[in-house]
Protein backbone atom coordinates (compact mmCIF):
# COMPACT_ATOMS: atom_id res chain seq x y z
CA UNK A 1 0.00 0.00 0.00
CA UNK A 2 1.32 3.32 -0.71
CA UNK A 3 0.10 6.82 0.69
CA UNK A 4 1.51 10.53 0.10
CA UNK A 5 0.92 13.83 1.84
CA UNK A 6 2.14 16.78 1.73
CA UNK A 7 3.65 18.78 4.15
CA UNK A 8 5.43 22.38 4.72
CA UNK A 9 5.87 22.95 1.10
CA UNK A 10 7.95 19.31 0.60
CA UNK A 11 6.21 16.14 -0.28
CA UNK A 12 7.28 12.89 1.89
CA UNK A 13 7.05 9.86 0.51
CA UNK A 14 6.90 6.83 2.92
CA UNK A 15 6.48 3.38 2.33
CA UNK A 16 5.17 0.63 4.41
CA UNK A 17 4.90 -2.98 3.98
CA UNK A 18 2.39 -4.88 6.68
CA UNK A 19 1.95 -8.31 6.67
CA UNK A 20 -2.20 -9.21 7.42
CA UNK A 21 -2.65 -11.48 10.65
CA UNK A 22 1.23 -11.66 11.86
CA UNK A 23 3.99 -9.49 13.60
CA UNK A 24 7.73 -10.59 12.32
CA UNK A 25 10.65 -9.72 14.50
CA UNK A 26 14.04 -11.12 16.40
CA UNK A 27 13.75 -11.36 20.51
CA UNK A 28 17.70 -11.05 20.61
CA UNK A 29 17.67 -8.14 18.76
CA UNK A 30 15.40 -6.45 21.43
CA UNK A 31 17.49 -8.04 23.88
CA UNK A 32 20.58 -6.19 22.22
CA UNK A 33 18.69 -2.64 22.07
CA UNK A 34 17.69 -2.84 25.51
CA UNK A 35 20.85 -3.65 26.91
CA UNK A 36 22.58 -0.73 25.09
CA UNK A 37 20.20 1.34 26.30
CA UNK A 38 21.35 0.79 29.90
CA UNK A 39 24.70 -0.28 29.35
CA UNK A 40 25.65 -3.58 29.25
CA UNK A 41 23.87 -6.86 27.57
CA UNK A 42 23.01 -9.37 29.30
CA UNK A 43 23.56 -12.72 26.49
CA UNK A 44 27.33 -10.89 26.27
CA UNK A 45 27.68 -10.95 29.89
CA UNK A 46 26.03 -14.82 30.04
CA UNK A 47 28.59 -15.88 27.58
CA UNK A 48 31.27 -14.35 29.49
CA UNK A 49 30.64 -15.92 33.21
CA UNK A 50 29.59 -19.25 31.06
CA UNK A 51 33.23 -18.97 29.20
CA UNK A 52 35.06 -18.07 32.27
CA UNK A 53 33.65 -20.07 35.19
CA UNK A 54 32.20 -23.26 33.74
CA UNK A 55 29.08 -22.80 35.68
CA UNK A 56 25.67 -21.07 34.36
CA UNK A 57 25.33 -18.98 37.83
CA UNK A 58 28.63 -17.11 36.66
CA UNK A 59 26.42 -15.27 33.83
CA UNK A 60 24.03 -13.46 35.97
CA UNK A 61 27.13 -11.20 37.08
CA UNK A 62 26.62 -9.72 33.46
CA UNK A 63 23.31 -7.57 34.26
CA UNK A 64 21.39 -4.83 31.98
CA UNK A 65 22.35 -1.76 33.66
CA UNK A 66 24.85 1.28 33.40
CA UNK A 67 27.64 -1.03 35.17
CA UNK A 68 27.03 -4.34 33.13
CA UNK A 69 30.66 -4.20 31.25
CA UNK A 70 32.05 -4.17 34.67
CA UNK A 71 29.75 -6.85 35.94
CA UNK A 72 30.39 -9.00 32.85
CA UNK A 73 34.09 -8.98 33.57
CA UNK A 74 33.63 -10.03 36.89
CA UNK A 75 31.81 -13.40 35.89
CA UNK A 76 34.52 -14.18 33.65
CA UNK A 77 37.28 -13.89 35.94
CA UNK A 78 36.06 -14.24 39.50
CA UNK A 79 32.99 -16.41 38.97
CA UNK A 80 35.61 -18.93 36.25
CA UNK A 81 38.22 -19.01 39.32
CA UNK A 82 35.10 -20.12 41.96
CA UNK A 83 33.83 -22.70 39.64
CA UNK A 84 36.97 -24.39 38.99
CA UNK A 85 38.12 -24.01 43.26
CA UNK A 86 34.61 -26.15 43.52
CA UNK A 87 35.66 -28.64 41.23
CA UNK A 88 38.96 -28.98 43.58
CA UNK A 89 37.71 -29.18 46.14
CA UNK A 90 35.45 -32.23 45.01
CA UNK A 91 38.55 -34.13 43.83
CA UNK A 92 40.19 -34.20 46.94
CA UNK A 93 37.28 -35.29 49.01
CA UNK A 94 36.81 -38.33 46.64
CA UNK A 95 40.73 -38.62 47.41
CA UNK A 96 44.43 -37.15 45.58
CA UNK A 97 43.96 -37.11 41.72
CA UNK A 98 40.32 -38.55 42.12
CA UNK A 99 41.34 -42.46 43.24
CA UNK A 100 38.97 -43.96 45.79
CA UNK A 101 40.44 -44.02 49.17
CA UNK A 102 41.60 -46.96 50.58
CA UNK A 103 39.02 -49.13 53.07
CA UNK A 104 41.15 -50.84 55.78
CA UNK A 105 40.50 -54.32 56.33
CA UNK A 106 38.64 -56.09 59.12
CA UNK A 107 41.18 -57.74 61.93
CA UNK A 108 39.61 -61.09 60.50
CA UNK A 109 40.87 -60.22 57.10
CA UNK A 110 44.20 -59.05 58.42
CA UNK A 111 44.56 -62.36 59.91
CA UNK A 112 43.83 -64.52 57.43
CA UNK A 113 45.72 -62.22 54.86
CA UNK A 114 48.99 -63.24 57.00
CA UNK A 115 47.72 -66.69 57.38
CA UNK A 116 47.59 -66.44 61.00
CA UNK A 117 45.03 -68.08 63.30
CA UNK A 118 45.96 -67.19 66.74
CA UNK A 119 47.26 -64.32 69.78
CA UNK A 120 47.73 -60.95 69.14
CA UNK A 121 49.41 -60.01 65.76
CA UNK A 122 51.54 -56.54 64.75
CA UNK A 123 51.86 -55.59 61.05
CA UNK A 124 50.60 -54.06 58.28
CA UNK A 125 47.03 -53.48 56.58
CA UNK A 126 46.25 -53.48 53.55
CA UNK A 127 46.42 -49.58 53.28
CA UNK A 128 49.66 -49.47 54.49
CA UNK A 129 48.10 -48.92 58.45
CA UNK A 130 50.46 -50.02 61.00
CA UNK A 131 48.81 -52.87 62.92
CA UNK A 132 49.11 -53.21 66.69
CA UNK A 133 48.07 -56.76 68.39
CA UNK A 134 45.05 -57.52 65.99
CA UNK A 135 43.41 -60.48 67.63
CA UNK A 136 43.67 -63.33 65.51
CA UNK A 137 41.56 -65.85 67.99
CA UNK A 138 42.54 -69.02 70.09
CA UNK A 139 43.18 -72.67 69.08
CA UNK A 140 41.42 -75.32 70.50
CA UNK A 141 42.00 -79.00 71.30
CA UNK A 142 45.59 -80.32 71.86
CA UNK A 143 46.49 -77.58 69.40
CA UNK A 144 48.60 -74.18 71.00
CA UNK A 145 49.49 -70.95 69.59
CA UNK A 146 52.89 -71.07 67.91
CA UNK A 147 53.13 -74.88 69.15
CA UNK A 148 54.15 -76.43 65.71
CA UNK A 149 57.09 -74.04 65.50
CA UNK A 150 55.06 -71.47 63.55
CA UNK A 151 54.26 -68.05 65.22
CA UNK A 152 50.76 -67.20 65.58
CA UNK A 153 49.46 -70.18 64.44
CA UNK A 154 47.63 -72.85 65.90
CA UNK A 155 49.13 -76.84 65.73
CA UNK A 156 51.25 -79.08 67.88
CA UNK A 157 54.78 -80.77 67.06
CA UNK A 158 53.43 -84.70 67.55
CA UNK A 159 50.23 -83.79 65.01
CA UNK A 160 50.29 -87.14 63.17
CA UNK A 161 48.84 -85.24 59.67
CA UNK A 162 53.01 -83.86 59.90
CA UNK A 163 54.79 -87.38 60.24
CA UNK A 164 56.63 -88.98 62.47
CA UNK A 165 57.35 -92.11 64.11
CA UNK A 166 55.92 -93.63 67.70
CA UNK A 167 57.91 -96.15 69.34
CA UNK A 168 57.12 -97.54 73.32
CA UNK A 169 59.32 -99.71 75.58
CA UNK A 170 56.33 -102.21 75.71
CA UNK A 171 52.73 -102.73 74.07
CA UNK A 172 49.99 -105.27 75.31
CA UNK A 173 47.19 -104.97 72.77
CA UNK A 174 48.00 -103.77 68.89
CA UNK A 175 44.78 -100.95 69.93
CA UNK A 176 46.49 -99.65 72.31
CA UNK A 177 50.38 -99.44 71.04
CA UNK A 178 52.37 -96.42 71.24
CA UNK A 179 50.91 -94.33 68.15
CA UNK A 180 47.80 -94.12 70.17
CA UNK A 181 49.62 -92.04 72.54
CA UNK A 182 50.35 -89.23 69.18
CA UNK A 183 47.33 -89.09 67.71
CA UNK A 184 45.20 -85.96 69.65
CA UNK A 185 42.52 -88.59 70.61
CA UNK A 186 41.88 -88.23 74.40
CA UNK A 187 39.35 -91.48 74.02
CA UNK A 188 42.46 -93.57 72.88
CA UNK A 189 45.47 -94.37 74.92
CA UNK A 190 48.86 -96.34 75.21
CA UNK A 191 49.09 -99.01 77.79
CA UNK A 192 52.15 -100.68 78.36
CA UNK A 193 50.61 -104.05 79.35
CA UNK A 194 49.75 -105.68 82.78
CA UNK A 195 53.08 -105.61 84.83
CA UNK A 196 55.15 -103.06 83.41
CA UNK A 197 54.74 -100.24 85.93
CA UNK A 198 57.71 -98.38 84.62
CA UNK A 199 58.38 -97.43 80.66
CA UNK A 200 58.70 -95.02 78.10
CA UNK A 201 56.96 -93.46 75.16
CA UNK A 202 58.69 -92.03 72.11
CA UNK A 203 58.47 -89.95 69.11
CA UNK A 204 60.83 -89.61 66.18
CA UNK A 205 60.18 -86.88 63.67
CA UNK A 206 60.22 -87.40 60.16
CA UNK A 207 63.44 -87.79 58.37
CA UNK A 208 66.30 -85.78 59.71
CA UNK A 209 63.87 -82.99 61.22
CA UNK A 210 65.01 -81.73 64.60
CA UNK A 211 62.78 -79.32 67.04
CA UNK A 212 63.10 -77.76 70.06
CA UNK A 213 60.44 -78.67 72.79
CA UNK A 214 59.67 -75.91 75.00
CA UNK A 215 56.37 -76.74 76.55
CA UNK A 216 54.54 -80.62 76.48
CA UNK A 217 51.17 -82.15 78.18
CA UNK A 218 50.30 -85.07 79.57
CA UNK A 219 46.50 -86.68 79.61
CA UNK A 220 45.85 -89.53 81.77
CA UNK A 221 44.20 -92.54 80.64
CA UNK A 222 39.86 -93.55 81.14
CA UNK A 223 40.30 -95.74 84.26
CA UNK A 224 43.10 -97.01 87.07
CA UNK A 225 44.16 -93.73 88.47
CA UNK A 226 46.87 -96.22 89.82
CA UNK A 227 48.74 -96.54 86.23
CA UNK A 228 48.95 -92.76 85.84
CA UNK A 229 52.57 -91.55 85.49
CA UNK A 230 54.01 -89.99 88.55
CA UNK A 231 58.01 -89.31 88.03
CA UNK A 232 59.48 -88.80 84.61
CA UNK A 233 62.00 -87.36 82.53
CA UNK A 234 61.38 -85.87 79.45
CA UNK A 235 64.47 -86.30 76.95
CA UNK A 236 65.71 -85.45 73.45
CA UNK A 237 68.44 -87.17 71.20
CA UNK A 238 69.75 -86.98 67.90
CA UNK A 239 70.13 -90.85 67.43
CA UNK A 240 67.38 -92.25 69.46
CA UNK A 241 70.55 -94.00 71.26
CA UNK A 242 71.68 -90.93 73.24
CA UNK A 243 69.46 -89.14 75.40
CA UNK A 244 69.58 -85.78 77.34
CA UNK A 245 67.01 -84.80 80.06
CA UNK A 246 65.30 -81.91 78.70
CA UNK A 247 62.89 -81.57 81.90
CA UNK A 248 62.31 -83.75 85.26
CA UNK A 249 59.03 -83.77 87.47
CA UNK A 250 58.17 -86.03 90.83
CA UNK A 251 54.73 -86.47 92.45
CA UNK A 252 52.18 -85.50 89.31
CA UNK A 253 48.77 -86.15 90.04
CA UNK A 254 45.71 -86.17 87.69
CA UNK A 255 42.73 -84.99 89.54
CA UNK A 256 39.79 -86.84 86.77
CA UNK A 257 40.15 -89.55 84.02
CA UNK A 258 41.39 -87.67 80.74
CA UNK A 259 42.86 -84.84 82.65
CA UNK A 260 45.45 -82.87 80.95
CA UNK A 261 48.23 -81.36 82.33
CA UNK A 262 50.08 -79.20 80.59
CA UNK A 263 54.43 -78.07 81.83
CA UNK A 264 56.95 -76.29 80.33
CA UNK A 265 60.90 -76.75 80.08
CA UNK A 266 64.02 -74.57 79.71
CA UNK A 267 65.24 -76.59 76.43
CA UNK A 268 66.91 -74.58 73.81
CA UNK A 269 68.05 -77.98 71.93
CA UNK A 270 66.22 -78.53 68.56
CA UNK A 271 65.98 -82.81 69.05
CA UNK A 272 65.52 -85.36 65.99
CA UNK A 273 63.81 -87.97 69.04
CA UNK A 274 62.07 -87.14 72.65
CA UNK A 275 60.44 -89.50 74.90
CA UNK A 276 58.83 -89.29 78.03
CA UNK A 277 61.14 -91.98 80.56
CA UNK A 278 58.08 -92.95 83.40
CA UNK A 279 60.22 -93.47 86.60
CA UNK A 280 57.80 -94.37 88.79
CA UNK A 281 53.38 -94.40 88.20
CA UNK A 282 50.83 -93.91 90.71
CA UNK A 283 51.31 -96.94 92.82
CA UNK A 284 49.74 -99.94 90.55
CA UNK A 285 51.27 -102.48 88.45
CA UNK A 286 51.05 -101.18 85.38
CA UNK A 287 51.68 -98.24 82.96
CA UNK A 288 49.00 -96.01 81.19
CA UNK A 289 48.69 -92.61 79.75
CA UNK A 290 46.39 -90.92 76.88
CA UNK A 291 48.30 -88.54 75.29
CA UNK A 292 51.61 -87.15 75.20
CA UNK A 293 52.05 -83.95 73.06
CA UNK A 294 54.92 -81.75 72.04
CA UNK A 295 54.86 -78.78 71.61
CA UNK A 296 57.65 -75.63 70.41
CA UNK A 297 56.85 -72.95 72.85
Amino acid sequence: MKAQRRADGGTHLAWFFLAWGCTVYQPNLLSDRAGSSSGGTTAGAGEAGSGGGKLAAAGSAGTANESGSASGGAGRGGSGDAGESSASAGTETAGDGGEVACVSETPAEFCTRLGKDCGPVDGTDNCGNAVVAADCGSCSGFEKCGGGDEESVCGTLTDPALGGTATASSVMYNHEDGSKGFDLDITTKWFAGDGNALGWLAYQFPGTTSHVVKSYSVTSGNDVPTRDPADWELQGSDDGTTWVTVDQRAAQAFAARRQTNSYTCANTTPYNWYRLLVTANSGGTSLQLSELVLYAN
